[in-house]
């Protein structure tokens, strides 16, 4: 930087003057701030509105769901026993319900220690065996063989490769009682575990599974094989099942122990309208928003403050000029009001292709419509006795309205993707403020103006520079002129003398 003379000579305030100057120069500069500062909050209006929107894709996602229609509670006179849930389609009233067996895999295990020489190693170093080692197991998917050889593999990848196999039998070596369990991952009375084949003894003798004769074709040994759960439901015996997880008439049972208790199903329809009044609320709140932006005024006399006008200004003052600067912002946007009208669209239009004896084809016949009243904009109210009342009468139908039918996409359903497409546009328009980078047509706007007003700045420091330049040349021929004046005056005074 130039050496810089303020006014020695010349008597001038420079440093005033020059800024002053560029006072005048940095108003080409502020509009490219004040621009930047407009598409900003307008981008943080756009995330705004994608932000009640996720809101209302989740409470639609919640009535995409059959089991928020289910209507029914059930509970369990002894959960230590059994729990149950029931589908819309249970019959209320109180059974009974004995638990005679629980369902059942297969573990099998070594009889005793095995009396390994070794933590690790291979075959031959762990147990003193040598050559191949091969063996077949069968479970209720299949059967594999497999082959190790004594001097080059290990218990660990006899353990892994059973593990790795499709037999449903998984091993593992407890250290602290140096024994191999083999278990199933599944329950009932068609899961086992069979050896049926054992060539060199390497399972009876070595890992001591077994006892007695070798297996041969056809005679496989068995380790274990799984037992049914079995009840009785209302005094209805005989009744079977491969897991302890089962679904019957549309109640689903979870046994724990044997013993005997009740269940109690009776409609409960508060969980499916707390819904319903969740998704109307979420609603409410995305169409009061954007019809808001829509309809807000836009006050052209307040423009974004530049940082010189806020150091006169009060916070409070600050805050009212703020808010009025950036008022009207999406007034009448063409692409927010899109989403509006498709929004109103399908959440109070007709769904067709349901079921011909659906009475219930529209939110209308619910008891949800929209208000009379144009300043609400759209919003939503509900009738919750003639919601309560519809659930109660034909809580089928009423889901098929939502979830749809076959290839017939429910209201739910039909929301749910304008929702998310919406959302996604208002991503691609304005970013989202968890992503790190914003490549959305906003974000790089925003960087062209960032981009004009590093180079405006750039301008307005060679423009300051130039300006110190020719006053600080104009301040040294000055004091050139003064020093010569005052040799003159010395030199005329000379002569006088």
């Amino acid at each position: 930087m130039a050496i810089r003379l303020s006014g020695l000579a010349s008597g001038l305030d420079t440093e005033s003057i020059i800024k002053d100057l560029m006072k005048a120069e940095r108003t080409k500069v502020d509009s490219q701030y004040q621009q930047k500062q407009l598409l900003e909050w307008k981008r943080e209006d756009y995330r705004d509105i994608n932000t009640k929107l996720l809101a209302l894709r989740t409470a639609t996602w919640d009535l995409k769901l059959e089991s928020s229609f289910a209507g029914n509670t059930v509970k369990s006179a002894n959960e230590s026993i059994l729990t149950a849930t029931a589908a819309a389609t249970a019959v209320d009233g109180k059974y009974s319900v004995d638990v005679l067996n629980l369902a059942s895999g297969v573990t099998a295990a070594s009889s005793e220690a095995l009396g390994s020489a070794t933590s690790n190693g291979t075959l031959a170093q762990q147990f003193g065996i040598s050559g191949a080692i091969t063996f077949t197991l069968a479970g209720k998917d299949g059967s594999q063989s497999f082959t190790f050889n004594a001097q080059d593999h290990s218990l660990n990848t006899v353990i892994a490769e059973i593990n790795d196999s499709d037999l449903g039998i998984t091993a593992t070596y407890d250290s602290g009682v140096d024994r191999l369990f083999l278990t199933t991952s599944d329950t009932g009375s068609e899961v086992k575990i069979d050896i049926t084949a054992d060539q060199n003894g390497f399972l009876r003798d070595t890992l001591k599974l077994y006892s007695g004769d070798l297996p041969v074709v056809g005679s496989p040994v068995n380790l274990g094989t799984g037992e049914d759960a079995e009840i009785e439901f209302n005094g209805i015996g005989g009744l079977t099942f491969a897991s302890n997880q089962f679904t019957l008439n549309g109640i689903s049972f979870d046994l724990n122990t044997e013993g005997s208790t009740t269940i109690t199903i009776s409609n409960d329809t508060d969980a499916t309208v707390e819904k319903f009044k969740t998704f109307i609320e979420a609603y409410n709140s995305v169409v009061e928003l954007i019809s808001t932006k829509l309809g807000e005024e836009r006050d052209r006399d307040y423009a974004p403050l530049t940082d010189e006008q806020k150091e006169e200004m009060s916070e409070d003052q600050i805050d009212i000029w703020e808010t009025k600067a950036r008022s009207g912002l999406l007034k009448g946007d063409s692409f927010l009001n899109s989403i509006y009208s498709k929004l109103r669209s399908v959440a109070t239009g007709v769904v067709g292709g349901l079921s011909a004896d659906n009475a219930y084809t529209s939110i209308s016949k619910l008891g949800i419509s929209t208000s009379s009243n144009w300043k609400d904009n759209g919003k939503l109210y509900l009738d919750e006795d003639k919601l309560r009342a519809a659930l109660a009468d034909d809580p089928d139908a009423v889901m098929e309205l939502f979830t749809g039918s076959g290839s017939v996409d429910g209201l739910a359903d039909q929301l749910y993707d304008l929702i998310n497409n919406s959302m996604t546009s208002l991503t691609n328009k304005a970013g989202s403020s968890s992503s790190l980078a914003d490549s959305s047509y906003m974000g790089k706007e925003l960087e062209r103006v960032n981009d004009r007003i590093d180079e405006w700045e750039e301008r307005l420091e060679d423009l300051e520079e130039r300006y110190w330049t020719q006053f600080t040349a104009m301040e040294t021929a000055l004091q050139k002129l003064n020093n010569q004046s005052s040799w003159l005056q010395q030199q005329l005074a000379s002569f006088s003398n």
